[in-house]
């Protein structure tokens, strides 16, 4: 719930800004008092700019602002700043400030805004929520939990606009769709609306699309089965292709041996020349072998026999080292965990032995506190307190009796003196209109006569308008009027009817409309397709293509074995040349690394020196990480003092300074020196390097050795390579020239056959577009016969609805002819009656002059008698008020001598308490210690356990740490001797090697070939004749498959070209329709869900605001010429939607059932009146989370009973709202009348008071409300 609780004005209107007035808004009046001119009205005007950001009507240019011409400056600063609780009882500042600048060239004053700020205030604490002008208008009334149209026509309306409620319709449907936010809503179902209809149209055409996209996925699936069925034939064909490869590699072999038989003297002599080079390498091999290897001089079996066992014992030495490593790795973690249990161990038996010497201290501390407390005296003191606190208490409790009891018998008689002062005025009213009327009397005569006469005029022109009353007539027009708009409404809803027919066939036409020019398009296409071919027949076209592919085919057979044996014999050829470069390179690049790394060492002591740098690098790694194992360990004992003024080993508290001072200079120096020194970190820096360049060229080392044997052999390779591959280059080159002829036909052919597919698949979609239009055309043949065009219907509708338009105009006129006619008549009729009325009040006022003599004189005593009591009454009071101010005096000398004699006593009794509340605290401290630590025992037997455990932990660690390095040294040695024995084992088995290929010459040497050529001839034939056969059998089933792989390949690129990803997109489209469905059915439930929740708050809040209208009307009103008054709200059809949305609003007032426009038939007293009660009802419905209603000058133009009814009328909803924790009604007045008529005194004790100061600028004063009478 929101409220105001304060508002500060400085330089606004008279106000000025040199000083800052501020008022107080109470709960749940607020009375501001002041004369005309005072400066009343500016304080509701600062409200309103505060709250809305609206100035004042009528105060442009800087109007609202101190004119700076009025203090001879060029600027004047204002500000307005308004403190607030939000809906969220959060407390909040709003300051707002301006200034107005005169052009001292012009004269023309401007007006502009400065700073502005929304401060929010939790806890204490302030926090600016915004400085940003547009985002505090926004800000303020979301705060305040009400519109800025009620804040603007109802909470707080300015005097100049009061009377809205009574204005022109225009105004008033203005004002109360802004306050209902109708506009907001009736934007919100159009923008629904249009939303609909453009998802509409993304129906029908997403719709088309999923058609299309379906047609699409059948015929992908089609393809996707041809190229099935192709695939299981081309299997087929190569399961066929592989048995006649296997037969023609049968017949090759077989060719292969003849020959070979043929060849066995050639092969013999080649045999010979390579054996022969096979020695000559073997020879060299052995030199290089024996250059590099110390011999063994051992058998082969020996040799590897302790080559087996080498590697078995290098296989168990490297398990030794690996299990060394493990032990090592195992005896350092516990070790660490070790180390750290008796880091643990220290620490908690010094934190036990500080809570023991705390214990002690605090037992000592309990024992001297307990001798210092004297119980007794705490116990007196304590009472003496609370008896004399008692007594002190009852005897103000006494006096406050005493001075409530008077201040009510003092506001009795306020009272009393208030009602009389009231009755004298009421019966001096009556005497002054006694008066009056005895004054009077004498003209009544001539009165009564002309009243008469005018009575007599007045009867013969209503006799004359009833008997020539044109009513009977004018009601037939409306009926005959009215019964033509029913049939025109008629006739437009069977409009609608036939355009929602017709919109129903006008999507069937469209989509025959779109078939055919598909249609049309698919035939164009075809046509194009077909002079494309040159020829209709597809058939006869890829006869004669397949017959060109075979011809292809077979000879890129041949020419792909000849491009084969090229390729082989140039791989060969490119391989050896570049595998004999690349190893030329690659041993001058390796030479080149090794030399960068060993210098003028040789090779041979590559591992002597590699075994070194291990070595030098072990012994720098365990000084760098002592190094750093120390500097860590000083670094964690100086961050321990600081922080727990303890030591690191020990974990016990520094007695003294100097010893803790001595301990952090002795560290830091000894840290600095460590950090200082970096020779240790150069030396493990440059030992890794070394290692690392060594044990990166070991790889290169070897590598290097091996190349030196390879390139020789490598350079006779190339040279052969190079001639087989001159002799198969030439034959390639022949049979390409013959092979680019054939395909530079059959690429002709080839670049067609896509007009072949498109043939194919145009026809497919030809029959699908004519299955689709004829489909079309038997459900359009189902409306039964042909419809109205789309143009016609909506020229008719717009003759029909022209026409309805006109005939309500016609009825309008005849309507307001019938009223004219009926307020002439009630008017003659109402002047009649009242003109008979006075008649008869003239006729009795003659009879009445003796009674109102008679009256005036029994007034004028009950007036005296009045004035005596009055008199009575006021000296009554007082004497009450000075019995209330001793009293008051009694009081407070009461309250200080009570308070003196417990001052004196607190002292004492507080100190008793303290020294209480330290034994208790003490105490609870020992039974803590006691319930935890009492069983505990010291840690010293358990810190000398680990220390020795660490002892011997580090001596075993010690020791493995030798094994696993003499185990390596081992393993380095083992690896040169395993190298120079297999060494010998291959020398050896060159050596072997080389014997058979001696002996294998001397045999090949003594052989003789037998020439067979005559059966090898016969049988090469044959052989020839079965190989023909086999390869044109072979070829045709390659040439079946080609084509059968072309039509796959072809059929794939149709798919890939015109179906790709037809699933996924016939999904996402069917998809996307569904769900526009969807949304469409969601957007109409959620258009008539809001639509019904607007017309039904609508209706509730127009009847809850006409309950309280009336409620109000029939307390206030005195009058007996209006039973009551209400807001009608009249619903405006729209021709494009069934429901109303939309209201016309006025005011109307009802008498005898009857209702009348109150507009232009009220007087101004009651125009005030009934704009007052509606912004009060308005108020109470809209205003729930801000109860505030200003009220500006209620009684203008009110008479008096008028006046004394809203002032009870008030008086009841203030008392009826007291209990709404946010209700405030601020009253701005001129008439105190009012004030007392409302019996302000009951609600607040203080009104404010505006008036103008010696400087004539407007100040604000908090007065009394006792001292309204004066």
């Amino acid at each position: 719930m929101a409220s105001i609780y304060k508002l500060s004005v400085s330089g606004v209107r008279s106000f000025s800004g040199d000083t800052h007035e501020t008022i107080q808004f109470e709960r749940p009046l607020t009375l501001i008092v002041g004369a005309n001119g005072s400066g009343k009205t500016t304080i509701i005007e600062a409200l309103r700019y505060a709250t809305t950001g609206d100035l004042p009507p009528n105060s442009k240019n800087g109007a609202f602002v101190n004119d700076p011409s009025m203090t001879g400056a060029t600027e004047t600063k204002a500000q307005v700043k308004l403190a607030f609780q939000n809906v969220n009882r959060t407390s909040m500042v709003l300051t707002k400030s301006l200034a107005a600048f005169k052009n001292a060239r012009t004269g023309t004053t401007s007006f502009k805004t400065r700073e502005n700020q929304l401060v929010a205030i939790h806890n204490g604490e302030k926090q600016t929520v915004t400085s940003k002008m547009a985002d505090i208008e926004t800000a303020v009334p979301q705060q305040l939990g009400v519109s800025r149209a009620v804040l603007n026509y109802v909470i707080f309306c300015h005097q100049d606009e009061s009377l809205w409620p009574i204005s022109d319709s225009a105004s008033l449907k203005k004002r109360f769709d802004e306050i209902f936010d109708s506009v907001k809503f009736i934007k919100v179902l159009e923008t629904f609306r249009a939303i609909q209809k453009e998802m509409n149209v993304d129906i029908r055409v997403i719709n088309n699309t999923v058609e299309h996209l379906r047609n699409d996925r059948a015929r992908a699936h089609h393809k996707h089965a041809q190229v099935a069925e192709l695939n299981r034939q081309v299997d087929r064909l190569n399961a066929e292709s592989e048995t006649l490869a296997r037969e023609i590699e049968a017949v090759n072999k077989e060719a292969d041996r003849l020959f070979a038989t043929n060849q066995d003297y050639e092969k013999t002599i080649s045999r010979l020349e390579y054996l022969r080079q096979q020695e000559s390498s073997l020879a060299q091999q052995m030199d290089v072998i024996r250059s590099t290897t110390t011999r063994v001089d051992l058998p082969d079996a020996q040799i590897r026999e302790q080559l087996d066992n080498f590697a078995n014992v290098l296989v168990e030495k490297r398990s030794a080292v690996e299990q060394l490593r493990v032990q090592i790795e195992s005896r350092s973690a516990q070790l660490a965990r070790a180390r750290e249990e008796y880091n643990t161990s220290v620490r908690e038996e010094g934190r036990l032995r500080g809570l023991f010497e705390r214990h002690e201290q605090n037992r000592s501390e309990k024992q001297r506190l307990e001798q210092q407390l004297d119980q007794t005296r705490l116990d007196a003191l304590a009472a003496e307190y609370a008896d004399k606190e008692a007594a002190h208490k009852a005897a103000l409790e006494d006096v406050e009796f005493e001075l409530t009891t008077l201040k009510e018998e003092l506001a009795r008689e306020a009272q009393h003196a208030e009602y009389v002062r009231n009755d004298v005025d009421a019966l001096e009213t009556k005497r002054a209109k006694f008066q009056q009327i005895l004054s009077l009397s004498s003209s009544n005569q001539a009165r009564l006569e002309r009243e008469r006469t005018e009575l007599a005029a007045e009867e013969l022109e209503l006799q004359q308008l009833r008997d020539s009353s044109p009513l009977a007539a004018i009601n037939e027009k409306i009926a005959q009027t009215e019964k033509q708009i029913r049939q025109l409404e008629v006739e437009q809803e069977d409009l609608l009817r036939k355009v929602s027919q017709a919109s129903r066939q006008s999507d069937s036409t469209a989509k025959v409309y779109y078939l055919r020019r598909n249609l049309e398009s698919v035939e164009q296409k075809l046509e194009n397709a077909y002079s494309r071919l040159e020829t209709r027949d597809v058939d006869a076209f890829m006869a004669r293509y397949k017959q060109t592919e075979a011809a292809v085919l077979e000879k890129a057979s041949r020419v792909q074995e000849l491009r084969e044996t090229l390729n082989e014999a140039a791989i060969t050829h490119r391989n050896g040349a570049q595998q004999l470069a690349g190893s030329r390179d690659e041993l001058a690049a390796l030479e080149k690394d090794v030399r960068t790394v060993l210098g003028a060492a040789p090779l041979a002591q590559f591992e002597e020196l590699l075994e070194d740098a291990e070595y030098e690098f072990s012994d720098c790694d365990g000084g760098f990480k002592v190094r750093e194992y120390c500097i860590g360990f000083n670094k964690r004992a100086i961050d321990l003092i600081n922080h727990k003024n303890a030591c690191l080993l020990c974990h016990r508290e520094f007695g003294a300074a100097d010893e803790k001072s001595r301990v952090l200079e002795l560290l830091a120096k000894q840290t600095s020196v460590l950090e200082s020194d970096h020779s240790a970190e150069e030396a493990l820096r440059a030992a890794r390097d070394k290692l690392d360049r060594l044990k990166e060229v070991s790889g290169k080392v070897e590598r290097h050795r091996k190349l030196a044997v390879e390139l020789e052999q490598l350079q006779k390779d190339v040279e052969a390579a190079r001639e087989r591959e001159t002799v198969a280059r030439e034959q390639f080159e022949s049979e390409q020239r013959d092979l680019d002829e054939q395909q530079a036909h059959k690429s002709q052919l080839a670049s067609l056959l896509s007009a072949v597919d498109e043939v194919t698949r145009l026809r497919d979609e030809q029959v699908s577009l004519q299955r689709q239009l004829q489909g079309l055309k038997d459900d359009m043949a189902l409306f039964g016969g042909q419809l109205q065009s789309m143009e016609e219907l909506e020229l008719a509708q717009a003759q029909t609805s022209s026409e309805m338009k006109r005939l309500r105009l016609v009825l309008e006129r005849h309507v307001a002819d019938r009223e004219q006619y009926s307020r002439r008549l009630m008017g003659l009729e109402s002047m009649i009656k009242d003109r008979r009325l006075a008649i008869i009040e003239l006729e009795k006022s003659d009879l009445d002059n003796v009674n109102v003599r008679k009256s005036l004189h029994e007034l004028e005593t009950e007036i005296g008698q009045l004035r005596a009591t009055l008199d009575r009454t006021e000296q009554a009071a007082s004497v009450l008020r000075a019995s209330h101010a001793a009293q008051q005096e009694r009081y407070g000398e009461l309250k200080r001598r009570g308070e003196d004699e417990l001052a004196q006593l607190l002292p004492e009794l507080e100190r008793l308490r303290q020294t209480q509340a330290q034994i208790a605290a003490l105490d609870a401290q020992i039974r803590e210690f006691e319930q935890k630590h009492a069983g505990q025992t010291t840690f010293e037997q358990e810190s000398a356990r680990l220390r020795e455990q660490i002892a011997r932990d580090e001596v075993e660690l010690d020791a493995l740490g030798v094994q696993l390095r003499e185990l390596e040294n081992d393993l380095k040695d083992a690896d040169n001797a395993e190298r120079n024995l297999r060494y010998n084992l291959d020398l050896l088995a060159l050596e072997q090697q080389q014997s058979e290929v001696r002996a294998t010459i001397a045999e090949l040497a003594q052989q003789q070939a037998e020439s067979r050529r005559d059966e090898y001839v016969a049988q090469s034939k044959q052989l020839r004749a079965r190989q023909t056969q086999l390869q044109s059998e072979y070829s045709t089933k390659l040439g079946e498959m080609t084509q059968l792989s072309r039509q796959i390949q072809s059929v794939k690129h149709e798919l890939q070209r015109d179906y790709k990803d037809i699933d996924e997109r016939y999904t996402k489209e069917y998809a996307s329709l569904q769900t526009k469905l969807s949304m469409v059915t969601d957007l109409t439930t959620y258009y008539k869900a809001i639509d019904s929740a607007v017309m039904e708050f609508h209706q509730v809040k127009m009847k809850e605001i006409n309950r309280i209208i009336d409620e109000l009307w029939k307390k206030t009103y005195m009058g007996n010429d209006v039973d009551s008054i209400m807001v009608r709200a009249d619903p405006i059809k729209s021709s494009t939607a069934a429901t109303m949305r939309s209201y016309n609003y006025r005011v109307v007032m009802v008498k005898n059932g009857t209702e009348l426009d109150m507009r232009g038939r009220c007087s101004a007293g009651q125009r005030v009146l009934a704009a007052l009660i509606i912004r009060l009802a308005l108020a109470e419905c809209f205003g729930l989370n801000f109860g505030m209603i200003a009220l500006d000058e209620p009684t203008t133009n009110l008479d008096d009973d008028n006046i004394e009814s809203l002032a009870k009328a008030l008086a009841n909803i203030i008392q009826e709202r007291a209990t709404q924790r946010n209700f405030q009604l601020i009253v701005i007045t001129h008439d105190e009348k009012f004030l007392r008529a409302m019996n302000a005194v009951d609600f607040t004790d203080h009104y404010y008071k505006v008036i103008r100061n010696e400087r004539l600028n407007s100040t604000i004063n908090k007065v009394q409300i006792s001292q309204l009478d004066d």
